[in-house]
């Protein structure tokens, strides 16, 4: 009886290990926001950008709107080529206009009227080949030392 039980057991161990890893298909790639510069009403916003898949993603373009609380910083879509690895990260700089209502938040906030700014932006990446993936990411905003006008 001991023999059919170690033998299953070898069995399903040899079973297990010949399966082989998961590969990662279809999970949307990570962003985070790595930093926000102000100049007046013009913002570079640099994002990071995490391929959480098995296989390269070719990116053609970003659309992103930046929210704090349910008033718009900026909305636009951006033209990118970018070929993201397998597991890659990528770091991406975009320009835009801000609107002047949201960037006075901003503007307070660097002035120390508040401790941080919750923000969440939200948007997709058109990817060729593949469908569309959404991006969706919340977090707060506290100015950077001894660098005025800009926000991690």
């Amino acid at each position: 009886m001991n023999r059919w039980i170690l033998a299953l057991l070898a069995l399903l161990m040899l079973a297990a290990c010949g399966s082989g890893p998961t590969r990662v298909r279809s999970e949307p790639p990570g962003l985070l926001l790595d930093l926000l510069a102000l100049e007046g009403n013009q913002a570079r916003i640099v994002v990071l950008l995490h391929n959480r898949n098995d296989h390269a993603l070719a990116v053609s373009a970003i659309e992103l709107r930046m929210l704090f609380d349910d008033e718009v910083l900026f909305e636009q879509p951006w033209t990118v080529n970018l070929m993201m690895d397998a597991r890659g990260r990528e770091r991406v700089v975009l320009e835009t206009t801000v609107r002047a209502s949201a960037a006075k938040r901003l503007t307070a906030l660097e002035s120390g009227d508040q401790p941080s700014l919750r923000y969440q932006l939200q948007g997709g990446l058109e990817l060729a080949d593949q469908r569309d993936m959404p991006l969706d990411r919340t977090g707060f905003l506290h100015p950077v030392p001894g660098q005025p006008g800009q926000f991690r």
